[in-house]
């Protein structure tokens, strides 16, 4: 299971982190949509392969642990929703990430760490979105 979860964590992360960063940099709607579609694509495969409430059951694991920062709170309800009005569509084929979401969101550790302050994420991101960002070009961009 280790070496699994570690290749999850692994896809997860090049599948949803990089296509978070690559979303809110492309400034053009096509690009935007070919990353937005990649990660959608990446929470339909987590969904399917996610036992619940957590990645691997009743116990949270290296998977949500890496995944959450993504895909639960600030970044992907506040961020990526401001400035690229993207969202997990609540349809049936998504049901299972909204209730992975919702036991991610009251589990202490994810409580103990997660910003309140959304404006500052808003003011943190706002740079990546409006394309003043000094970044170092990736494979992804």
């Amino acid at each position: 299971q280790r070496a699994e979860a570690r290749m999850w964590s692994s896809r997860l992360n090049d599948d949803i982190a990089t296509q978070f960063y690559v979303l809110l940099l492309k400034q053009n709607k096509e690009d935007q949509d070919k990353a937005a579609d990649k990660m959608l694509s990446a929470v339909l495969d987590f969904c399917q392969k996610c036992k619940g409430p957590f990645f691997y059951g009743d116990e949270i694991s290296m998977v949500d642990i890496t995944i959450a920062p993504w895909l639960v709170g600030a970044r992907m309800e506040v961020v990526l929703q401001h400035f690229r009005n993207f969202e997990v569509p609540s349809t049936a084929e998504y049901s299972k990430y909204f209730e992975w979401r919702d036991s991610v969101l009251k589990h202490p550790a994810f409580v103990a760490t997660a910003s309140p302050d959304f404006e500052a994420m808003k003011r943190v991101y706002c740079r990546y979105a409006d394309g003043t960002a000094l970044i170092v070009k990736s494979k992804e961009t």
